[in-house]
């Protein structure tokens, strides 16, 4: 008789799952896909704002054709990318929860293809082109005949717009082909791609806009002025989509951290007993390994890519999760989070895959030997105590007219980082990846495997080396992958030039109008957060101008205080608070003269007892930082 068992996934669902066979509805899916023909990859790509469903909600996001994450481009080495990039973004639409209005500069773009090792001149990767809305530009991007095969991605890197794009949802993947896709073993399994957006929406399902700020809490960043919002973490525009695997039977996932600022420390997890399934590591940033190495976690900052070989476990439901992680964040580790649902159903594979399992040579020559042309040392620094907020690299924030660094193609240097700030800044450099040899001092235990992203432990040191290929020059950039940070200055300029005199410049060509007018962007609908959380942002006076914090009666307040959010009803009596529809507008501090001004706005408490929070002195410092910039908490 066939063997049955009756396995729930919550609320939702009840699934069947029989050994005979699977009978489980699968909600993943795969991204649209674009394949290069005769060698080029050659379309047109349009940025505008669509309607999607996430979760069973109308959202209205920043797409890339209308969909989350954009199509996903697949080529060939040594062959063309020829995209018309198409800018017919338009802003968001005001919320009655007081989005503020985007500024034009927010919508303006271009693309990065993240991990190729490609030309940043002319019309190839130059992230320093800048794409109004209603214009276009062609990119040509030539990958070179060396380029390794692997998993990498696009993504929009307009220095102070990269942030709000892609918490809409920006974001698409490149695979070259070749190189892992030849081994029997992967060959056979089936492959699965997973884009990991990371979305910040408000009631109307849009990005709130204005000066991203941290916080406790959730949500990783309110604006100023402050919207109530969540975040979510969708794979390919699915919300925790559900998948199926036979017991013994291996797939090979391919995994984009496409977020802005979260890094997700992956684990598979049996539902229930938090027995891990251990991942098959083969690949790290687009860049093969040579045996798998078996891995019971994987931390992937934001813009690393990471391959892996998943085998079925025995029949049951198992949990892709992203732990609770510390990357330094001042609202303390960010919560775990469930990404998807691996449902383990039907026979059992005869013969699976043995591991670990060995693949090919590397993709990379061996620079271990290299000498040494020079020595850099990279500090990296941050200031969120007061506004303007602001990050820098060597002490100075990024100025695209300034070449910071002058390095010579067709060398090897050794770098080391030096992080001053609580946050793990994710070391991102275009065009030449690297590889890790001590973290604060000792030896990394896997200095063979190659990155092009790294996060920096808080308050800590990295020491790196990288060889830059001898084909590629020009202006490029390194910087944080956080990218508000990036946004807020943490991105340094290096040009790379050639032995001897310097070619001349090849500029770009565009962009240029379409001479289309924009198309309509669609009417956002309403719906009511369950928590509704808010964020009281506007003690940064200097970021909010004077702009009061609006907040409907009755509603959930999120007040960062030392140690944590504290959960707050606000209450319409008060000096400064003034009432009117419904409402209730709370003062922020640059809304009272004088350096001595104080603002007293009560509070009722929803735990028992009642307290008045009071805010001293001008101007006032996030109240989540230690002493002395406290927040004072004064009984009624």
């Amino acid at each position: 008789m066939e063997s049955r068992y009756l396995l729930t996934t919550g609320l939702a669902a009840t699934l069947l799952v029989t050994t005979a066979s699977a009978r489980v509805h699968e909600t993943f899916r795969e991204p649209t896909v674009w394949h290069s023909e005769g060698g080029v990859l050659q379309r047109t790509l349009e940025m505008r704002r669509a309607r999607t469903t996430l979760g069973g909600r109308k959202i209205l996001t920043l797409t890339y054709e209308g969909t989350i994450p954009g199509p996903t481009w697949r080529l060939a080495p040594g062959e063309r990318i020829k995209v018309r990039l198409v800018n017919n973004m338009t802003p968001p639409a005001t919320s009655q929860s007081g989005t503020a209005t985007a500024s034009p500069e927010s919508l303006f773009t271009n693309i990065h293809v993240h991990g190729l090792q490609v030309d940043p001149r002319g019309n190839g990767d130059d992230i320093f082109v800048e794409v109004p809305p209603s214009q276009y530009f062609d990119y040509d991007i030539p990958l070179p005949a060396n380029q390794p095969s692997g998993l990498f991605f696009y993504h929009p890197h307009r220095h102070r717009s990269a942030t709000g794009q892609l918490w809409n949802g920006l974001g698409g993947a490149i695979i070259v082909e070749g190189g892992l896709d030849d081994v029997p073993a992967v060959k056979a399994a089936r492959e699965r791609l997973m884009f990991v957006n990371e979305l910040i929406l408000d009631e109307l399902g849009q990005v709130p806009a204005g000066t991203p700020v941290p916080t406790a809490g959730q949500v990783d960043f309110s604006t100023v002025p402050a919207v109530p919002s969540e975040i979510y973490f969708p794979i390919n525009g699915v919300l925790r989509p559900r998948l199926t695997i036979r017991p013994g039977e291996t797939q090979r996932w391919r995994i984009v951290n496409g977020a802005a600022h979260r890094a997700l420390e992956l684990a598979i997890e049996r539902k229930g007993s938090g027995v891990r399934l251990p991942m098959q590591q083969i690949a790290q940033d687009g860049i093969n390994f040579a045996v798998s190495k078996e891995r019971q976690t994987i931390l992937l900052a934001p813009g690393n890519r990471v391959e892996v070989l998943v085998q079925g476990g025995p029949h049951g439901i198992y949990e892709l999760k992203s732990l609770q992680h510390d990357q330094g964040h001042p609202g303390g580790p960010r919560p775990e989070v469930l990404l998807a649902t691996l449902v383990s159903s039907g026979r059992r594979v005869r013969d699976p895959t043995a591991f670990p399992l060995p693949l090919l040579p590397v993709q990379m020559p061996d620079i271990s030997k290299n000498p040494i042309a020079n020595t850099r040392t990279v500090t990296w620094s941050g200031q969120v105590m007061t506004a303007p907020l602001e990050f820098q690299i060597n002490g100075k924030a990024f100025d695209p007219a300034r070449s910071d660094q002058m390095i010579t193609v067709g060398t090897t240097e050794i770098w080391t980082l030096v992080n001053h700030d609580v946050f793990q800044h994710p070391f991102h450099i275009h065009v030449n990846p690297f590889q890790v040899l001590q973290i604060n001092g000792k030896d990394y235990p896997e200095p063979e495997v190659w990155w092009d992203t790294f996060s920096l432990p808080s308050k800590g040191t990295v020491s790196l080396r990288i060889f830059f290929r001898p084909d590629v020059i020009g202006p490029t950039v390194f910087h944080c992958h956080i990218l508000p940070h990036e946004d807020l200055g943490m991105m340094s300029r290096i040009d790379l030039v050639p032995e001897g005199p310097p070619p001349p410049p090849v500029h770009p060509v565009g962009p240029f109008p379409t001479g289309e007018p924009l198309p309509p962007p669609g009417k956002p609908r309403f719906t009511r957060l369950r928590s509704r959380p808010y964020v009281f942002t506007q003690l940064y006076p200097e970021i909010a101008h004077g702009a009061p914090a609006r907040v409907l009666p009755g509603r959930r307040v999120e007040i960062q205080l030392p140690g944590g959010p504290t959960v707050w009803t606000p209450s319409i009596e008060g000096t400064g608070v003034r009432a009117r529809g419904g409402a209730i507008d709370y003062p922020s501090i640059g809304q009272f003269e004088g350096a001595d001004a104080v603002v007293s706005v009560p509070f009722k408490v929803v735990r028992p007892g009642d307290d008045t929070i009071t805010v001293g002195g001008v101007p006032a410092s996030p109240p989540w930082l230690p002493d002395p910039f406290v927040l004072n908490l004064e009984a009624r």
